[in-house]
């Protein structure tokens, strides 16, 4: 019947998904996983508010044939500017479901996910690449310098989250959302989550 809508297989689906990011990234080569539906959030550090930021829809974990090898693409449903990000280097994450906090250029992002399944995903699969790129990685031995001054008697403490707040699972390298602000508001406070978007129509 003309009315009908063919039911794509999971390989087709992704290999519609493959084809329309590689119109974008030509070295896209694989897509490891995806989540169906997300949004970004931007944390204005005056304010310690989030702002729900210009990016929504669905998102994917790629491998690539060149540097960088491993990135995370939402194909944005509200302009033809996608969120691109690559996954390695000094990218810092941290969960607290349904979100990701991470840091880049120094902008406090925050990925919500309709799905909380599909952000364990997500993250499980950044963390063992990152894993992966750590042991094999070999650093070159750092110099010796004598250092210019004696060390502060009391370095300053990290924040940890307030008691209100369910303490977060860290993922990638150890860190708090404090840390990966590298400040706090004026009263010591953490900056709170994000409100949940109403699910898309």
């Amino acid at each position: 019947m003309a009315g009908l809508v063919p039911v794509l297989d999971k390989k087709s689906t992704d290999d519609l998904n493959l084809s329309v990011l590689q119109r974008f990234d030509p070295d896209v080569e694989d897509i490891l996983v995806k989540a169906g539906h997300v949004a970004q959030y931007i944390l204005n550090t005056e304010q310690m508010q989030w702002a729900k930021g210009e990016v929504e829809g669905s998102m994917f974990v790629v491998k690539r044939r060149s540097q960088p090898r491993f990135k995370f693409i939402i194909l944005n449903q509200r302009s033809t500017e996608n969120l691109v990000q690559d996954i390695l280097g000094d990218f810092q994450c941290e969960v607290s479901k349904p979100y990701l906090f991470y840091r880049h250029n120094g902008e406090v992002s925050g990925i919500w996910f309709y799905n909380e399944d599909e952000c364990d995903g997500v993250v499980k699969l950044v963390q063992r690449i990152q894993g992966m790129f750590k042991a094999n990685t070999v650093l070159p031995p750092k110099p010796k310098l004598e250092p210019k001054s004696a060390p502060s008697a009391n370095p300053p403490a990290v924040s940890a989250p307030p008691p209100s707040q369910p303490e977060p699972v860290s993922h990638g390298t150890p860190i708090d959302i404090n840390m990966l602000l590298g400040q706090t508001s004026a009263t010591g406070a953490a900056a709170p989550e994000p409100q949940a978007p109403a699910p898309a129509d």
